[in-house]
This record gives C-alpha cells, sequence and structure tokens, in this order.
C-alpha cells in the first residue's frame, strides 16, 4: 500500500493553597499513574483536530509519517486511517486513534470541533475498528506531559511556536533527508506529533489496549 502523500515515514526518539486544597491536589497527583520510559506496543494515528487537521501517525514508539488533511475530504481521511491499519496489520500490532478534544471555549468553535472529530470517526468506523480503542485528550493534559506544567496554560501563539520548535527537533532527529526545509512542520502537524508521543506512553492508551500498568 502506498503512504499519504507529502510527508517520508520518519525516525524519531522518541485554587487556593489552602491545606485542605493542598492535600486534594497531592491525592490528585498520586492517582495519574507516571508514564512509562517504553512505549506500547501498538500503532496510533493522533490527530490535532480541527476543520484542517494535522495528523500523525507512530509506530511502538517511532514516527512513521504526518502531514495535514482538510476533514470535509471524506477520501482523505479514510486513506490516512487505511495507512495506519496497514502500519499496525504489517506489524501484527493494535491501532489506537487519539483525538485532541478541547474543553471550554466559544459555542461555534466547540460546535466545529465536534463535527471535524465525528468526521475522523465515521473513517474509523468505516474499516470496523474497534469504538474501544479511541482515546481522546484534552490540550491540557498532554501538553504538561511533552512540553512541561508551565505550557498547559499559555497563551496559544507563544505554545503554538514553542510545539513547532519541539516537533522539528524530533524531526530534524531522525535524520529524515525529505527536503522538509531542516525538519520544519506546520502547525497542526506539530501538535499531532507531540499528541502521538504523548499517547505512546499514556495509561490511557494502555487501558484503551487493555493492558495492565507495566505491560508493554
Amino acid at each position: 500500500m502506498s503512504r499519504p502523500a507529502r510527508r517520508r515515514p520518519q525516525e524519531a526518539s522518541g485554587g487556593s493553597g489552602g491545606p485542605t486544597g493542598g492535600r486534594a491536589r497531592r491525592r490528585a497527583k498520586r492517582a495519574q499513574p507516571a508514564p512509562s520510559a517504553v512505549p506500547w506496543q501498538c500503532v496510533v494515528l493522533a490527530v490535532d483536530t480541527a476543520a484542517r487537521s494535522g495528523w500523525s501517525v507512530r509506530v511502538a514508539g517511532k514516527q512513521s509519517s504526518f502531514g495535514e488533511a482538510d476533514t470535509l475530504d471524506a477520501r482523505a481521511l479514510d486513506y490516512i486511517v487505511s495507512w495506519a491499519l496497514y502500519q499496525a496489520d504489517s506489524r501484527g500490532l493494535p491501532l489506537v486513534l487519539v483525538l485532541e478534544a478541547p474543553w471550554g471555549g466559544p459555542m461555534p468553535m466547540l460546535l466545529a470541533l465536534g463535527a471535524a472529530r465525528e468526521r475522523w470517526l465515521v473513517a474509523w468506523r468505516a474499516h470496523r475498528l474497534p469504538p474501544d480503542q479511541v482515546v481522546k485528550v484534552q490540550p491540557s493534559t498532554w501538553r504538561t506531559a511533552v512540553l512541561g506544567r508551565e505550557w498547559a496554560s499559555a497563551p496559544r501563539a507563544e505554545v503554538r511556536r514553542h510545539e513547532q520548535l519541539i516537533a522539528g527537533a524530533m524531526v530534524r532527529k531522525s535524520g529524515d533527508g525529505d527536503g522538509d526545509k531542516d525538519g520544519e512542520v506546520r502547525g497542526d502537524e506539530a501538535a499531532a506529533i507531540l499528541i502521538g508521543r504523548w499517547a505512546e506512553r499514556a495509561h490511557a492508551v494502555g487501558l484503551a489496549l487493555g493492558k495492565k500498568r507495566g505491560v508493554r
């Protein structure tokens, strides 16, 4: 099967301060399992959900491909899901779809993002893929894990620039010779690459795979 156009497969590394509030925060922190240093043995299709979505395919901790897609182009979404499924089937690995699911914001924006997510899910369901292998993640969750807590609530323009720097560095480190301006990635692509980086070690993805903690 031929790959999606434009990007050649790439290899990359991978409240108040009162006592009660403090205890609650500490309990919440302890309740969140720490990410493993070892990626899940799966293929992750990660999507920065928007009308024009960035997408990224990572295979057991290594970058395979990435790009952008107009979600109104149903054939493009179907092809990307097909490509990710081919990567999974050819290696005997499960496939997980990870969709960014922002919380809060103007209602028109939330409705538009919800419609874009549904278009990706239509493509997923068309291949009879398991609904319980779809994971939704809020931007603050993956940014905290991948970029650091200070970037979870940073101004949008600042965090987008930082995402591009980090994702671009990952691509350059891969040594890919695709002529993509020294590893330059566009904003939506960068977010998708980093969402995939979060997903490959995330507890939520392990649960979707039916894995017990510590079993890869």
